[in-house]
């Protein structure tokens, strides 16, 4: 019951009803910057990660199979020394420094086998680091 001569509240200022539509936007793009870099953005299909580790003188694991026309995640950490990956027509040149994981994340187009290598001298067997990286349809 209310007491006689007052209104009744009826709704929000503008000022509160401007702060609530800015919080609204702030928060559905804090909640996009957390997700698209895990998705591909429909929901429930999540990128797959691959992680792949570079040491004297391998990587490993040192063949991988993505599916073409779709993006995936590759991360590359280096156990001992510092490392760099070149993948012909699909990676340029990732350098990938001991205590710091390299991500990136690709989308081949086609299908194929895609001949990569150690891209930094890392010792005498240096030119022994291949990486192959089959992309199927």
């Amino acid at each position: 019951m209310r007491a006689p001569g007052t209104q009744p509240i009826t709704g929000y200022s503008q000022a509160s009803k401007l702060f609530r539509l800015i919080y609204a936007g702030a928060l559905i793009a804090a909640i996009a910057v957390i997700l698209l870099p895990t998705t591909n953005g429909l929901a429930g299909e999540e990128t797959p990660v691959v992680t792949i580790h570079a040491r004297r003188y391998e990587f490993v694991p040192s063949e991988i199979t993505i599916p073409a026309g779709k993006p995936v995640k590759l991360v590359f950490i280096a156990d001992d020394v510092a490392h760099g990956i070149s993948v012909t027509d699909l990676l340029s040149d990732v350098d990938i420094d001991p205590g710091e994981p390299s991500a990136v994340v690709i989308t081949p187009s086609k299908a194929g086998d895609f001949a990569g290598e150690c891209s930094r001298y890392c010792g005498a067997g240096h030119e022994r680091m291949k990486f192959l990286i089959h992309v199927v349809q």
